[in-house]
């Protein structure tokens, strides 16, 4: 398959799953699960981040979910002023312009994440893999934001992965996938049945430093990496 075909692919399977709803992730409990402010926002879901160098076989990261659903926040940050239009245009576009949307939102979630605490994982992981966010694709277990930032409920957990994580998986079809918390690992131990092999970070409080847990797995992560032929994840 070349590269345009599977990019083309992938913006037709996000454009797919953004039409599913938060109520259909939820079930009964989506009100409760709503963030209070910034609803519209809160209904919007982000799909995945595949950079533009990833090929099958690659490195997938998963998060458990959006954070900005906490009360105080009441306004649209400047780092989300610039993406949530993105995935609003994606969402919206006509089929003509779907694949141009998807890479613009793309390169829109890199320019988002160097602002975000989680980076401080992020960065080490690229860095166990010897590879640049270009070659990765990024995940979140449960793609809505959730009231105060809560866990997604077990339900939420199930129907996400079902309805959104497993079909982008199964496109990507990675050679290794990295949670980054133990959030996401419970999320992956539980629903991941595919060959890929699979690690979790721990993450600290509000991810202001490695523990000595993630250390131990990122060392893992570099010794599984320099006994596999992963050569199209080098640098350059």
């Amino acid at each position: 398959m070349s590269d345009l075909a599977f990019r083309s692919r992938l913006a037709k399977e996000s454009r797919r799953l953004v039409a599913i709803s938060r109520a259909e992730v939820f079930g009964v409990a989506e009100p409760q699960s709503r963030p209070l402010n910034l609803e519209a926002d809160a209904a919007l879901m982000f799909p995945g981040y595949v950079g533009p160098r990833y090929e099958p076989g690659g490195a997938v990261l998963v998060a458990i979910n959006p954070g900005g659903g906490k009360v105080a926040y009441k306004a649209r940050t400047r780092t989300d002023e610039r993406f949530y239009p993105l995935m609003e245009a994606f969402q919206w576009c006509t089929p003509d312009a779907l694949l141009a949307r998807y890479e613009a939102m793309n390169t829109g979630w890199v320019a988002s994440m160097r602002t975000w605490n989680l980076r401080r994982i992020i960065e080490p992981v690229l860095d166990a893999l010897d590879c640049n966010v270009d070659r990765v694709a990024f995940l979140n277990a449960v793609p809505y934001r959730t009231r105060e930032d809560r866990l997604p409920s077990a339900y939420a957990r199930r129907q996400a992965w079902t309805r959104v994580t497993e079909p982008l998986l199964q496109v990507l079809r990675p050679g290794i996938i990295v949670a980054l918390g133990q959030k996401a690992g419970d999320v992956l131990d539980h629903q991941y049945r595919g060959t890929a092999r699979t690690f979790t970070v721990q993450r600290s409080n509000s991810d202001t430093y490695l523990t000595p847990k993630a250390l131990e797995v990122l060392a893992r992560i570099i010794e599984w990496r320099e006994l596999t032929d992963v050569a199209r994840w080098r640098r350059g």
